[in-house]
C-alpha cells in the first residue's frame, strides 16, 4: 500500500480478502493486494467519489432497490495524518452468462398528456391529463418487470441506462421533474434490476456553466460520470462524452482525464477481451457533420480488443 495514501480501504467478500479489484478516484488507479486492501493518493478538491471496478463473477449491492453502489465519497480534510477508510464490500454470482438490458432517453418531465386519444392511437398511449412518470410506470416498468420474469431462471439480469433520464429545463419548474425524481419514480414503479448509469446532456444542471460542476446532482444520485464494471467475460467502459457549457448547450467529446482514465485502466484489461463502451452520444452518426471529439484517439486505445 502506497505509504502516502490519503484514503484507505479493504474490498471483501462473505468476510475474505478480494484480491486484483481494480480502484480508482477518477484520476488514479491501483489495485487490492492479497489482503484486500487498497490505498489512493487523493483528496476531495480532485476527486469526489472512489469507485471499484466490479470484478466478473461478483456484484455490489443496490441502493434505492437498483442503482448499484460500486462507489464512496470522498470528504474534506484527506491526508497522510487523517486518511480517510472506505471499504467496499462483494457478493459471489455466476455471470459469465448475463442478460444486459439497454434503455436510454426516458426525459420524465411530469408533465401531463395533453393530447386526446382516438380509435387510431396505439392503445399503449397515456390517455389525455396523465403524468408521463405515471405513464413510465404504468406501461415500461411493468412491462420489464413482466419480461424479467419471463427471462431463465438463474441467469442474472443488469441494466445499462445510457442518460437523458430527465430533461434539465424542467427541474425548477412547478413539476419538479429532477434526477431525484426519476429515481423515486423508478424506485416506487419496482425497478427489477440492478441499472448501471451514464450521463446524458439533460442530466446536467443548466445553472452550472462548468461540465464537471454541472454534472453534480447525477454524481449525488448515481455516482461516477465514468467508470468500468465486469460481468463473466465482457468488460463494460462508461463514459461521459458531454461537454456542458450551461444552459443547455454542450458539446460532444472527450477530455484529457477521461482518455487518460480510460488508458490506464485498459493495462488490467487482457489484449482481445470483449468490451462494451457505453455513452450517451453515438460515437459516429449518420449526418456527416455530427462526429464525437476525438473520437479517433478512443478507438486507438481499443486497438487489439
Amino acid at each position: 500500500i502506497d505509504p502516502k495514501a490519503t484514503v484507505r480501504g479493504v474490498v471483501t467478500c462473505a468476510g475474505a480478502a478480494v484480491q486484483g479489484v481494480v480502484v480508482t478516484d477518477g484520476v488514479n488507479m491501483t489495485r487490492t493486494n492479497k489482503q484486500g486492501a487498497y490505498g489512493l493518493r487523493t483528496s476531495s478538491d480532485k476527486s469526489k467519489l472512489v469507485y471499484l471496478t466490479v470484478p466478473s463473477g461478483y456484484e455490489v449491492e443496490s441502493t434505492r432497490g437498483f442503482i448499484p453502489r460500486f462507489y464512496r465519497r470522498v470528504t474534506a480534510p484527506t491526508s497522510v495524518e487523517q486518511v480517510q477508510r472506505h471499504d467496499f464490500t462483494l457478493k459471489k454470482v455466476n455471470n459469465d452468462r448475463h442478460i444486459m438490458i439497454v434503455s436510454a432517453d426516458m426525459h420524465i418531465r411530469n408533465r401531463a398528456m395533453i393530447k386526446t386519444t382516438s380509435s387510431a392511437t396505439p392503445s399503449i398511449c397515456p390517455p389525455k391529463g396523465e403524468l408521463d412518470s405515471t405513464t413510465f410506470r404504468r406501461t415500461y416498468l411493468k412491462t420489464l418487470r413482466d419480461y424479467v420474469k419471463a427471462l431463465p431462471a438463474g441467469v442474472p439480469v443488469y441494466g445499462m441506462n445510457l442518460g437523458d433520464m430527465t430533461q434539465e429545463s424542467h427541474w425548477t419548474n412547478a413539476n419538479k421533474a429532477t434526477l431525484a425524481n426519476f429515481v423515486n419514480v423508478c424506485e416506487r414503479g419496482g425497478m427489477p434490476i440492478q441499472t448501471f448509469h451514464a450521463i446524458g446532456n439533460h442530466d446536467h444542471d443548466k445553472e452550472v456553466s462548468d461540465d464537471d460542476a454541472s454534472a453534480h446532482l447525477y454524481r449525488h444520485f448515481f455516482g461516477p460520470t465514468y467508470y468500468a464494471f465486469n460481468a463473466g467475460k465482457d468488460y463494460y467502459i462508461v463514459l461521459d462524452n458531454i461537454l456542458y457549457k450551461g444552459n443547455k448547450k454542450y458539446e460532444v467529446g472527450l477530455n484529457d482525464q477521461q482518455l487518460n482514465w480510460v488508458k490506464s485502466y485498459l493495462q488490467y484489461v487482457p489484449k482481445g477481451a470483449h468490451l462494451f463502451v457505453c455513452m450517451h452520444a453515438p460515437a459516429y452518426f449518420y449526418n456527416e457533420n455530427y462526429k464525437l471529439g476525438r473520437v479517433a484517439e478512443l478507438l486507438d486505445l481499443f486497438e487489439g480488443y
